[in-house]
């Protein structure tokens, strides 16, 4: 497999509705209360999202041609 560069390259989990990252370690009924607290709710959703070295998540903005494809940004 080539080297990409991706050496520090990472997925983390937040949530869905207000992109509040979980913390490395926290349990499932730690997370529940945040959706029972902040979002009134007892349904956990959570998105798995790129995280960048300097710690905030790669979101996708706009895709673009390119000379043989497109590429996403």
């Amino acid at each position: 497999m080539p080297d990409l560069g991706n050496l520090n390259a990472s997925m983390r989990l937040q949530c869905k509705s207000c992109g509040w990252p979980l913390p490395d370690g926290m349990t499932m009924e730690a997370a529940q209360m945040h959706f029972q607290v902040e979002h009134d709710t007892d349904d956990v959703t959570l998105d798995l999202v790129a995280m960048c070295i300097c710690g905030e998540d790669m979101t996708y903005t706009e895709s673009r041609p390119t000379g043989g494809g497109i590429k996403d940004y």
